[in-house]
Parts: C-alpha cells; structure tokens; sequence
C-alpha cells in the first residue's frame, strides 16, 4: 500500500487513541470522586480476575489472527475461508471460557459477586471482536471510527449515570458493554469483503492449537498489573489497589497512544517481509525503535513534570500518593512501550516465539516472586520495583537478541532528547508548582511541554523528531 495510505491509517488510529485518551482523562475523576479509592479498587481487583480469562480468550487475536489475514490478498477466496476458520476457532475458545468463567464465580466468589458477572461481558466482546480482520487488510478507518463510537457511549453514559458508590455495578455494565457495541458495525460491514465458505474443521483445530503459542504475547502486559492487584489486595487494602490501579491506568493510557504506530505498523511489516530486499524490513524497523524512543523519553519526564498540579483535580486529594508513585513507575513509559515494539515487529513478525514464549514465562515467574517478596513490606512501591525490574530485565534480553541483526540504536539522539526533555521538565515542573491544580493550567502545561521538547529537538537537529514531522505533516 501508498505512503497515503500508510498516514491515512496512522491518522485514523491517532484519532481513535485520541479520544480513547480524553475519555479516561473526563470519566476517572468521576470515577474517582464518586467510588472512592476503596470503589475503585473493588472494581480494579474484580477486573483483574475476568484478565485471567480474557487472557485465553483473546488468545492470538491482535498478532496471529492479524499476521494470517495479512497474507493473502483482499479480494481472494482464500481471505474468506481463513476469515471463517479464524471466527470459529474463536467462538470456540470464547463461549468455553465464558462457561468456566461462571462456574469460577459460582464456586469461588462471594462478596461483590453481581460486578463480577457483569465483567463477564468483555467475554461476549472479544467473541464478537473482527478487529483482527480490518488491521489484518489494512483498513482501520472502519474500526477507528467505530470504536470513537463506543468511547462516546462510555463517557456520555459515564457523565449522566455515575454519582455514587450504588452506581458501581451501572459503570461496569457500561465498560463491558462497549465491547460490544464497537464491534457491530465491524460485522455489518463484513459483507464488503467476506463471502460465506464452509469451515474446514482441521484447519480450525490447526488455528486453535497455534493460537496458543501467542497466547502470552496478547497478554502478558496485563499479567504483571493483575498480579500487583491480586496481591496488594490480599496483602493490602482495596484502597492501596485503586492507587496502584490509577496510576498505572495514566501510564496505560499513554502506552495506548504510542501504541498506535505499532498496530498500524505490523501489517505493513508483514507484507515488505515478503519482499526480496531484506533491508527494506530491517530500515523501516530500525527508524520505528529510534522514533518511539524519541517520544516516550519526553512522555515519562512530562508524566512526572506534570503530576504535582494533576492529581488533585484529576483524582481528588485521596489520591496524593499518586504523585510519589509516579516519580517511581514514569521510566515504564519508555521501557514498555519498547518491549512491546521489539517483540511484536522483530519477534512474532522472525518466528522467534520460542524465544520471545520463554523470556515472557521467565519474566511472569521473576515478577510473581518478586512482587511476593516486596508487596507485603512495601506495599504499591514494592509492586512498582517488581514490575520496573522485570521490564528491564525483558528489554535486555531482547536488545540483546535485536542486536544479531544489526539493528541500530543511535544514542546520540537519544542524548539530544534526553537533554530536550530535562530542559522542558524543569520548565514544566516549574509551572506545576507555582500555579493553582486546575485542569486548564494542566492542559497549557502539556502543550507547552510538547512545544518546548519540538523546538529544541530540532535545534539540536535530532533527526527521528525531523523524521516523525516530515512523514506526518
């Protein structure tokens, strides 16, 4: 596909991440004043458990399902055929796990049982979810506009409906709900595309097994967050799970946006790796790691920056220990967020899952035994220090294996916007501490952290800003 294609995607995933980013920016303080740290909790920790389950659920969605549509031509007979046996596989997988889900809840769960059916929604969703297929074909403007639609219905519902603590079982019915709603006009419009073919059973069963070889890829990232949760809320208190919880919800909120270049980036990756020319692939990946770095170094220190004079508004004064929690958990902003790009456009894209399977396992067990060993004592900072430690561990592992293929990482640019970023911290934690913590305030200082990082960027001529501008302006 053109290079306009290429910014029509990124534009249309830019705007979904957008409004995906400015809806928990207006509903979290709702949320928070409304339930309360102890609220919030409840419902983190019952989410958490229902994340058990979508793991298996959601199993080979984002990257398998993607990687088999993106193989074959848009308007072949073969994309129908694999469209079906993938929809099966999935029903399969889906409609067992949403029965052992509620057995689980019948067997194990007590109090607050209602908020844990309810989370038994977001099964039903991904059962629906064809998201696989556009991102597979190229096509998110579709998908992006659709799921603007859902993030809408959440926080009009959210703003009209949501006052108390008696509305917490309202709030997680119109969570899950969107789920499902994002994914109706996906389905309707199937029929530009699909055609009805009789499913091949073997290739179903083929589709099932295969998908479990991803089956940490699409969830290890929630993995390590359910596990601070579980265990700060058996070893601590709901309320310490709803810091936790809020905080890191921000940093997701952020990984989100950058993860829109990845998304968009994977099925064009998959079809220049058909190409004879190996250094197209290796280029376009070498210029994608340099970019996010360029970005998410002066995300963290802004995270930070800005903190003091967010919170309060943004949380309520509940909240304060949020701000000290941050100063420990920003550097995930840059760590995350380059974890997941390695791995999902060098790793999954090279058959490299035995190796990406066996780091992943490895980080899952390091950040249990961790998270034990320190959460008891040091409550959300121990839960901060075993995820930090794990992430780092994981980069460099798979720097390390990056590296056979003689990927670059510049560091002088990663200096130059490093020194960018401490310039524009000062000056943004500056206007955090002498001016009132309103939102107004916290928007103008966003801005004019942005426009401080771009201007010395390219003063100091740091060519993946130079880069990043000139492709999307």
């Amino acid at each position: 596909m053109s290079k306009k294609i290429l910014k029509e995607n990124l534009i249309y995933q830019g705007l979904y991440q957008l409004i995906r980013v400015l809806t928990p920016i207006i509903t979290i303080p709702i949320i928070s004043r409304a339930f309360g740290p102890d609220g919030v909790g409840i419902i983190n920790y019952s989410y958490s458990i229902i994340q058990y389950f979508l793991l298996f659920a959601n199993v080979g969605i984002q990257l398998y399902f993607n990687k088999l549509i993106a193989e074959c031509e848009i308007e072949s007979v073969e994309i129908s055929r694999r469209f079906w046996n993938i929809f099966v596989s999935k029903l399969i997988m889906s409609l067992s796990i949403l029965v052992i889900y509620f057995i689980f809840i019948c067997i194990f769960v007590e109090d607050n049982r209602l908020i844990f059916l309810i989370q038994g929604i977001y099964i039903l969703g991904v059962l629906l979810d064809v998201s696989w297929f556009y991102a597979g074909i190229e096509k998110f403007k579709i998908a992006s506009l659709s799921n603007m639609i859902a993030s809408m219905f959440v926080l009009i519902s959210v703003i009209f409906i949501i006052n108390n603590k008696e509305d917490m079982n309202a709030y997680v019915f119109i969570l899950s709900s969107a789920t499902v709603i994002n994914q109706l006009p996906l389905i309707l419009n199937l029929k530009n595309y699909i055609k009805y073919i009789h499913v091949d059973w073997n290739k179903v069963i083929y589709i099932i097994k295969q998908s479990f070889r991803y089956i940490l890829a699409n969830g290890y990232l929630f993995l390590y967050t359910v596990i601070a949760n579980v265990i700060l809320g058996i070893s601590q208190t709901y309320e310490k799970v709803g810091i936790f919880a809020n905080t890191l919800n921000i940093l997701m909120v952020a990984i989100i946006f950058i993860n829109t270049i990845d998304l968009v980036m994977i099925p064009r990756m998959i079809k220049l790796s058909t190409i004879k020319n190996e250094n197209i692939p290796r280029t376009l990946l070498e210029n994608n790691i340099n970019i996010q770095i360029a970005i998410t170094i002066p995300m963290a220190l802004g995270m930070v920056g800005i903190m003091p004079g967010f919170y309060s508004w943004f949380f309520g004064d509940e909240f304060y220990e949020t701000v000290s929690l941050m100063n420990v958990v920003a550097i995930l902003l840059v760590i995350v967020p380059l974890n997941m790009l390695i791995s999902r456009q060098y790793l999954m894209l090279n058959n490299k899952l035995k190796f990406y399977n066996i780091t992943v396992l490895f980080g899952i067990a390091f950040n249990l035994l961790l998270s034990i060993a320190l959460i008891p004592s040091y409550g959300i900072y121990g839960a901060a220090i075993a995820r930090i430690m794990t992430e780092a561990i994981l980069l460099i592992l798979n720097l390390k294996e990056l590296f056979k293929e003689q990927i670059q990482i510049y560091f002088d640019h990663i200096f130059k916007s490093l020194i960018a970023s401490l310039i524009m911290y000062g000056i943004v934690i500056w206007i955090s501490n002498h001016f009132p913590n309103v939102w107004y305030y916290t928007i103008c200082n966003i801005f004019c952290g942005i426009f401080i990082y771009l201007v010395i960027s390219m003063l100091l001529k740091n060519k993946y800003i130079v880069m990043l501008y000139k492709n999307l302006i």
